[in-house]
């Protein structure tokens, strides 16, 4: 059978088209940008270099970069959206916020332009932020639509206040969409409830728990660190923070799930998370400690319950070491 020709590799656009496609871009960004700001009643347009707007209803004037990129178009269109559904401020921040981020995608889809995935993120990241800050200033009541587009990007602070006010909203905790069997007695999802300090950890991974990565982390709470002390209240925040990103990507706790693909994930992911005391992202060396502490604890699991991924790695690493070295061995001398 002949074997197929590979494919060349693909020619590289040189300068001027590059440049061309940036012309074009911001032609039609700017385009739909002043199509936008018709729909919405915009009179007034102020400009500005920053990535960040802002919008008076009263005079309908909005103060916003020029929308020549699609970052830059979206917070145009944001800030358009706060004037076209006359946010006035008697409605939550955290509702108004996401009706306009609701209203900026529609938009930008209705005129033919692709919402970007990552404003999407922020998007969603921007909503939980204002949800926080709600929750923070001792709100009563959350709006269950705006719970459920941020769902993915809930702080603890949120998950907290959701499981002591359960009429507080109609939004679940994030579920996964990955089937995985039930036992009589199931597990809750909050991971503040999935580490339990001071169990018993002779009885964690007995039985369906052997392959339970909470119960793994709980013996390694247990039998590593003391009780009671800082470092312990410190590691178990840590951890949270990686079932809460393990849950999201995964869709369980199971342990043959984490491999060093999702390791390298996670790694990325800490570094955009929001503080729960700040209001902010993690800073870097909090993002480091997070990630050693998780890798001390993989270490330990690993040692005692052997993940299957990384036996599967240690195998290939080891069967090519082996070719490699019949190859070498196999040269004439010179």
């Amino acid at each position: 059978m002949a074997k197929k020709k590979p494919k060349p590799p693909a020619k590289r656009p040189d300068a001027a088209a590059l440049k061309r496609g940036r012309e074009n871009t911001a032609k039609r960004c700017q385009e739909v940008a002043e199509l936008l700001a018709k729909e919405a009643g915009v009179t007034t347009i102020e400009y500005h270099a920053s990535l960040t707007g802002k919008a008076w209803l009263k005079s309908k004037r909005i103060k916003v970069p020029h929308a020549t990129t699609r970052r830059r178009l979206y917070v145009f269109a944001h800030e358009c959206a706060h004037i076209a559904l006359g946010h006035t401020g008697r409605e939550t921040s955290h509702r108004q916020e996401y009706e306009s981020e609701v209203w900026a995608h529609e938009s930008l889809r209705r005129h033919g332009i692709a919402v970007p995935k990552v404003e999407t993120t922020r998007a969603k990241q921007y909503v939980a932020h204002k949800i926080h800050q709600a929750v923070r200033r001792g709100a009563k009541s959350i709006d269950p639509e705006a719970l459920e587009f941020s769902r993915s990007h809930w702080s603890a602070t949120v998950k907290r206040w959701l499981k002591d006010n359960p009429g507080s909203g109609k939004a679940q905790p994030p579920t996964g969409t990955r089937k995985k069997k039930t036992t009589p007695n199931k597990e809750v999802n909050d991971v503040t409830a999935l580490i339990t300090q001071g169990a018993d950890v002779a009885k964690l991974v007995t039985g369906t728990g052997h392959d339970d990565l909470t119960k793994w982390f709980n013996l390694y709470l247990g039998v590593e660190v003391e009780s009671g002390s800082n470092t312990h209240r410190a590691k178990v925040l840590d951890i949270q923070w990686f079932l809460r990103f393990f849950f999201e990507d995964a869709g369980g706790y199971h342990c043959d799930d984490w491999t060093p693909g999702r390791t390298k994930t996670f790694k990325s992911w800490i570094r955009k998370q929001i503080s729960d005391k700040t209001g902010k992202r993690l800073a870097p060396s909090t993002c480091r400690r997070v990630f050693d502490t998780t890798k001390h604890a993989a270490g330990w699991i690993h040692r005692q319950r052997p993940f299957v991924a990384e036996e599967k790695l240690r195998d290939t690493t080891r069967d090519a070491r082996l070719r490699r070295s019949r190859f070498r061995a196999r040269r004439p001398a010179a």
